[in-house]
């Protein structure tokens, strides 16, 4: 049985990026002497700038307002909701046979096959049972 040595610590030492005071570093990531140093740090680093406001024209009414969003285009979540309804019409409805239960249904969207989830489910399970089989 061997008896392992422990490592030597040699220690590392560095300045504070916050305060510039000699600290030694017991991780090699490691950047300031104190907790204090590094909120302060942080603090520093994320505090945002604030952002020019900038007089814009609403797309749906005309009439002008102050943002300092560079992607509102609107002065309203009414006007919003009024552009979307008078420019973005819904999809018309479809309609398709259920290839399960051979039922009529109508949906709005292009890819559904299915009538509800139980045909799905039921086509799913099928569709596994003849995969197994085939195996």
């Amino acid at each position: 049985m061997s008896v392992q040595k422990k490592k030597e610590y040699n220690p590392v030492f560095d300045l504070c990026k916050q305060c510039g005071e000699v600290f030694e570093k017991y991780r090699p990531y490691h950047k300031y002497c104190n907790i204090e140093c590094r909120n302060i740090m942080y603090k520093r680093k994320y505090t945002y700038i604030k952002k020019k406001i900038k007089n814009r024209k609403c797309k749906m009414c005309g009439d002008a307002f102050k943002t300092n969003d560079a992607k509102r285009k609107y002065c309203s979540t009414k006007c919003y909701l009024d552009y979307q309804e008078k420019y973005y019409k819904p999809v018309d409805a479809i309609k398709r046979i259920c290839p399960v239960c051979k039922e009529p249904f109508e949906t709005t969207h292009h890819a559904k096959i299915y009538c509800s989830p139980e045909c799905y489910k039921l086509k799913r399970d099928l569709r596994n049972a003849n995969r197994s089989l085939k195996k």
